[in-house]
């Protein structure tokens, strides 16, 4: 608008036009803004997963190298190559759920190893043996897979410390029963919350919602199966 347009106005809309030009040019800068934070936001978001997948794998991996560094005897165990085996196969059905992540049918033979062994080398086995079909076709970035892995790994290595803390497999048979069950227990909701909370960070849902997620339709199903 120019002078001579100004000039043929009256006050009032004048004083419109320009709290209008004024609102017009607020929003411009609040997106210009949006848009500028937008890349910004979203490098912190990575940042963030890539620290919280590191603070899984790294402790996980230390523990059984130190483990392995201690008692390397306890490792050499041919038959935890079967194991490692059989696990990696399974792990190649997943289970379908709500949420964009993958389960495995390999839950019943990591908690095998978790009773049979002890927790470092229990959770070498699931670090090694646990697989994701995405692998094959190198859909993972190398971070996520070793997260996905770790987590497993720390899951058995919960499972296998709570079984041996309260029976052993010359425990009667109560006892066993009861120790089994409270190492799967435990061993799940490892496995559920760290899973959980990667979704969270990645699609920024709340907890509670991502769980019931999880929890619904055919994975319902395959939980209440065990």
């Amino acid at each position: 608008m120019n002078e001579s347009e100004m000039d043929e106005l009256s006050p009032r809309e004048v004083r419109i036009r320009r709290r209008r030009s004024d609102t017009a040019q607020s929003r411009r800068t609040s997106d210009e803004l949006v848009a500028a934070t937008s890349p910004l936001r979203e490098r912190q978001l990575k940042i963030a997963i890539h620290l919280f997948q590191a603070t899984v794998y790294t402790p996980v991996i230390c523990f059984i190298l130190a483990a392995l560094f201690n008692d390397p005897k306890g490792f050499a165990d041919w038959e935890l190559l079967t194991w490692i085996a059989a696990i990696a196969i399974v792990d190649l059905l997943p289970v379908p759920t709500q949420v964009q992540e993958s389960f495995s049918l390999g839950f019943p033979l990591e908690l095998a190893v978790a009773i049979l062994y002890p927790a470092p080398v229990a959770a070498a086995v699931a670090l090694l043996g646990s697989s994701d079909p995405r692998e094959l076709h190198l859909s993972v970035p190398p971070t996520r897979a070793l997260f996905n892995r770790a987590q497993v790994a720390a899951a058995v290595m919960v499972e296998s410390y709570l079984f041996h803390s309260g029976a052993g497999l010359s425990s009667r048979w109560y006892i066993l029963g009861l120790a089994v069950l409270l190492a799967a227990i435990g061993g799940y909701a490892v496995n559920m919350l760290l899973v959980a909370t990667l979704v969270h960070f990645k699609h920024g849902q709340p907890m509670r919602l991502i769980i019931q997620q999880m929890h619904s339709g055919v994975f319902g199903e395959f939980v209440l199966s065990y």
